[in-house]
């Protein structure tokens, strides 16, 4: 896979949500979103023994959590299903990456996300934005579970999916 060397500006990675279907997926930028952190760590299990006398851990679980700050807008449809999603306890699917998805290298995560507001500022000074926690929630492709996947942009927009863990 092709990719830039270099640095990559924050301002070129994009959400996007997926308006089609999961075997056949229409990915829609968010616009109004100014800051993500996506954040992958794994659960650290003791599994040290007489073998050494420096603690060793194993990784169990990946926890993978990720913060959004977005331009509240009451027109716009990624805004709007982002909201909404966060009031109805429903599951949005979205891919993250770091590029976007004409970018061959560009890397990220696909998955079906539950959705918490966490709060809006509204200081006097400010304009409107809501703040999201999106964890990965139980999402369904024709009745089969889907989990997240680790994604890498190929040629021609093409994903590569793998198992993250």
């Amino acid at each position: 896979m092709a990719g830039t060397p270099g640095v990559k500006p924050a301002v070129k990675a994009v959400t996007y949500r997926n308006t089609g279907t999961y075997s056949s997926p229409t990915w829609t930028p968010i616009t109004p979103i100014r800051d993500v952190n996506l954040g992958r760590g794994w659960e650290l299990a003791d599994a040290f023994s007489r073998v050494s006398r420096v603690k060793m851990y194993g990784a169990t679980l990946m926890e993978m959590a990720v913060s959004m700050k977005v331009r509240c807008d009451d027109v716009d449809a990624g805004y709007l299903a982002l909201d909404a999603v966060a009031v109805s306890a429903a599951v949005l699917e979205l891919l993250i990456l770091d590029g976007p998805l004409t970018a061959e290298g560009a890397k990220g995560v696909r998955a079906f996300w539950q959705v918490s507001d966490t709060g809006q500022d509204q200081a006097i000074e400010g304009n409107l934005f809501k703040e999201y926690e999106v964890k990965p929630g139980y999402g369904y492709n024709s009745g089969t579970l889907v989990t997240p996947k680790a994604v890498v942009v190929g040629a021609s927009s093409a994903l590569t999916e793998t198992d993250p863990g």
